[in-house]
């Protein structure tokens, strides 16, 4: 959730002037740290640590905590990440460390590792290291890992097109937003229902800029919307499920295969400085594995201080992945009827589910009346392949050209029939009929010149 919707909400959010003093350092106080309950079972959600910062300047910040320290000195691998807007003065920051990893990691914390609290720009900067808790926290204090299915697996992965369409009202000037046109995600890593996934950010200019996200499968994880637990319904409970809630589930051709897909869409609003902030979307996610199939987002975008009203929609469609292989087909074009011994090519071209040729894929192309093999070639860039044969006997004979299919691609076949003629036959043939031409004349030939008798 957080990589998703800061990706998104930076490229949105109206600019504001900033001002860098030559003191660059931002002064940080660890204030306390707590156990949270927040649905009151007598375990801890959440370890709280407080702190307090002094910002000289108005400005987007980054505040990051990684690790926690056990006595022995090892760490747990739990962290907090949030980007925000601040005015310059005075904050207090609640930092909040999920319970249910300190609990799987059977390891008891006393220390906070690090935190930092840096400007966008990298200018200012304010960090704490090796801070001690309050008292030493025993894992079996907090909350067990959440219940519900995984359903992708270790080296699967997704790959989606983005597109984004943006519009001013009450402004002359084009703006142009460099957005991602493709996102990649790979789970790395399965463990203890924790899912750990690489992102690649593919951008129009080639760039890419590349994230790993790991978290449990809720909405308020950085791996939102992308991933969400499996075979959910709209009976299930949105408390254990991180407020991930379906509205309805449908049917839908998912890459050419019929696939069940949970529905969910949503209206939000909320302020900023100077702006508000209205956002509507609307999400599939595929019922079996979890993935998110497409997705639909619009943001209304109110500066109040210009009056300035932006529209971004963006969406994201799945294109291809080896979760759900997507359908191709095979179109064969040869002429039908040709004599035997001619030379004759098959045109073959493979198509993807998207229309599109696939090139350096292997075509097998047999003789569908005993099962030879007659011809194999590697597809071009454009998904185009040509093979030659010459028939070795006449009569109808039946082609399949066949793609045997791979972890992402389903198989294909198509068929063609030829009727293949023997010269040889056609000359026969044309000698018996000038045979039985030259009987039937001269048999009408006898018949005339036989006399004729009339009987009185």
């Amino acid at each position: 959730m957080v990589i998703f919707f800061t990706i998104i909400l930076s490229l949105l959010i109206i600019p504001n002037s900033r001002v860098f003093c030559e003191d660059n350092v931002i002064n940080i106080t660890y204030l306390s740290d707590e156990g949270l309950d927040t649905n009151g079972n007598g375990l801890f959600n959440f370890l709280e640590i407080k702190i307090e910062a002094n910002i000289s300047y108005s400005g987007f910040y980054m505040l990051e905590s990684r690790a926690l320290i056990d006595p022995s000195g090892q760490q747990i691998e739990v962290s907090a990440f949030k980007e925000i807007y601040l005015e310059s003065g005075d904050h207090i920051f609640n930092i909040l460390f999920d319970g249910r990893i300190i609990y799987i990691s059977g390891m008891n914390p006393i220390n906070v590792s690090y935190v930092s609290l840096i400007s966008e720009d990298f200018k200012m900067a304010g960090f704490l290291n090796n801070m001690p808790l309050s008292r030493v926290y025993n894992f079996t204090e907090f909350e067990n890992p959440p219940e519900y299915y995984v359903g992708i697996s270790e080296g699967d992965w997704i790959r989606y097109h983005a597109y984004q369409n943006l519009t001013h009202v009450g402004s002359t000037e084009n703006e142009s937003i460099d957005y991602p046109q493709e996102i990649l995600v790979n789970v790395t890593g399965i463990k203890d229902k924790i899912v750990t996934v690489d992102l690649n950010f593919l951008y129009k200019n080639g760039e890419n800029q590349k994230e790993v996200a790991e978290d449990f499968l809720e909405k308020n994880s950085d791996i939102y919307p992308f991933i969400i637990p499996s075979n959910l319904s709209s009976e299930d409970s949105s408390i254990t499920l991180g407020n991930i809630n379906i509205k309805n589930t449908i049917s839908a051709d998912v890459l050419g295969n019929d696939r069940e897909l949970n529905h969910n869409i949503g209206k939000y609003n909320f302020s900023q400085t100077n702006a508000k902030i209205f956002m509507d979307e609307e999400y599939f996610w595929d019922r079996k594995t979890g993935i998110l199939i497409k997705s639909w987002l619009n943001y209304t975008i109110i500066d109040l201080i210009t009056g300035i009203i932006s529209h971004n929609n963006v969406s994201f469609t799945i294109w291809d992945t080896n979760v759900i292989p997507q359908k191709t087909r095979i179109v064969m074009e040869a002429p039908t009827n040709i004599q035997l011994g001619n030379l004759i090519n098959f045109n073959i071209t493979l198509f993807n589910y998207h229309n599109e040729g696939m090139g350096g894929k292997t075509i097998l192309v047999y003789s569908g009346d005993d099962g030879e093999k007659i011809g194999e070639g590697v597809t071009d860039s454009d998904g185009r392949l040509k093979i030659e044969y010459r028939p070795k006997k006449s009569g109808e004979q039946m082609i399949k050209s066949t793609f045997v299919g791979s972890e992402e691609y389903l198989a294909a076949e198509n068929l063609i029939k030829l009727n293949v003629k023997d010269p040889y036959d056609f000359q026969i043939q044309l000698i018996v009929i000038m045979v039985l031409l030259l009987i039937l004349s001269t048999s009408i030939i006898i018949i005339v010149k036989k006399p004729f008798h009339i009987f009185l």
